[in-house]
């Protein structure tokens, strides 16, 4: 019994001993389960970690790769721009030397001055005209330039007033007696030019060379002045012959007519036809001089035009033909006629002097066929006054204008000579013009035009 107790203390003791081994392996499994599950917790968290720094690396490179990009385009622009950019400097030192041969080819003097009004440039025919050479020109103050003839008072003021208030100017007239080149008329014109900053701002002067237009304005003066002298001298012919050679005329004509009067029954047949020649010379030479101061006087006068019917007028000088159409047995007709800017009295005239020619120079095969007419024109009225007279060689065209001058059947057809001188200088003072068409044994057309208002001078 003692045994057996003691066996089952000793199993008892090695039982409560692998008892507590085993407590002791739970405690440590339990502890290494702990330490493992803790390692895991790690473990994912460094996953974790890892993951979102690749990710981070990731958009780190996408970023890099997105600014390698930009880098490369903006490269490519910098690259582009630089072409760009030296061809613009081409063109530019192309459009400068293009603006320098420009300048330099104008036929007209120009300089190109500084702010400080010296002179930039100045092209060859500044040069050639004035006398100068390049060295003693560029660089100068425009003032100094020559013997100081640029040192106008007027000028400097002009050209000092364009930078500052951006103005110009333009036909700026100097006078000057140039040691060289002796006087010159000129007319200046200015601008300023805009450059990249402010020192760069210029100012070009072109010179036109006006003496010989000075000159012959000037001698359009002097005649103007000789022609109103010479209308003047006219004027006071006109006076005197409306006097001193019309006064014999009436003196001998009153006698004529006394002598017919108390003498006619002792005159025989030659002798009346001589007092009928004697008395038709004076008629003709009282209606050439009348003829001749109406002519005279023409355009002395005020121009008294106006608008009015060119019809009136033309039935003002049916009026006044009425007696020569009669004998003629001539017919005469119109179209319709417009109104016109023209004188009453010098139209009337006009038209009287053109019907009648065409009444005196009738044929002697059919009597007189007169047409009047008119066609409008952008600027003008032309009238034509159509006949079936004798007509007029081509060679007689211009010439039947001139005073005094008669083509055919001299001593046949009364005339002064004058009428159709007449015509063309109240044309002329009408500003128009007139010519004549015509073919000999056919007729005659002849034309004249009246400028509408405000049309430029034929």
């Amino acid at each position: 019994p003692d045994e057996a107790a003691q066996e089952n203390a000793r199993l008892r003791a090695e039982l409560a001993a692998a008892t507590d081994y085993v407590h002791s392996l739970v405690a440590l499994n339990h502890s290494q389960v702990e330490q493992l599950r803790d390692a895991q917790e790690e473990a994912q968290s460094s996953t974790e970690e890892f993951r979102s720094t690749n990710e981070e690396l990731q958009t780190a490179k996408e970023e890099v790769d997105s600014t390698n990009e930009e880098l490369v385009t903006i490269n490519e622009e910098l690259r582009a721009a630089n072409t760009e950019l030296a061809k613009a400097s081409a063109s530019l030192r192309t459009s400068g030397d293009l603006t320098s041969a420009i300048i330099e080819t104008m036929r007209y003097p120009l300089l190109v001055l500084s702010a400080g009004l010296r002179v930039e440039s100045a092209n060859q025919a500044f040069l050639a005209a004035f006398g100068v050479g390049r060295t003693e020109t560029i660089g100068r103050l425009v003032y100094d330039l020559g013997n100081g003839q640029w040192n106008i008072p007027e000028l400097r003021r002009l050209l000092e007033d364009i930078l500052p208030n951006n103005s110009t100017f333009d036909d700026f007239e100097v006078t000057h007696d140039f040691a060289k080149i002796g006087p010159m008329t000129m007319l200046l014109n200015a601008r300023r030019l805009e450059g990249g900053d402010d020192n760069a701002r210029l100012i070009v002067l072109v010179i036109a060379d006006i003496t010989a237009r000075a000159r012959a304005s000037l001698a359009l003066q002097d005649t103007a002045v000789e022609q109103l002298r010479s209308n003047a001298e006219l004027e006071q012919f006109a006076a005197v012959a409306s006097h001193d050679l019309q006064e014999p005329l009436r003196m001998m004509a009153s006698y004529i007519g006394l002598l017919q009067a108390r003498y006619a029954p002792l005159f025989d047949e030659r002798a009346r036809e001589y007092m009928a020649n004697v008395t038709n010379g004076a008629k003709r030479l009282t209606g050439m001089i009348d003829a001749i101061l109406t002519y005279s006087r023409l355009g002395q006068e005020d121009s008294g035009v106006t608008d009015i019917d060119s019809a009136y007028a033309l039935r003002n000088a049916l009026a006044n033909l009425e007696s020569k159409i009669a004998v003629a047995h001539a017919i005469i007709t119109h179209d319709p006629l417009p109104i016109v800017q023209a004188n009453r009295e010098q139209l009337t005239q006009l038209f009287q002097n053109l019907l009648g020619n065409s009444v005196k120079y009738g044929s002697p095969q059919r009597p007189p066929l007169i047409r009047v007419s008119a066609s409008e024109k952008p600027q003008e009225w032309v009238f034509a006054i159509v006949d079936n007279g004798i007509g007029m060689a081509e060679e007689d065209f211009t010439r039947i204008f001139e005073p005094f001058t008669r083509v055919h059947t001299k001593g046949k057809v009364q005339g002064s000579g004058i009428g159709l001188a007449t015509c063309k200088k109240i044309v002329d003072h009408h500003r128009g013009r007139i010519w004549v068409e015509s073919k000999l044994g056919v007729g005659s057309t002849f034309f004249f035009s009246l400028p509408k208002r405000g049309a430029p001078a034929v």
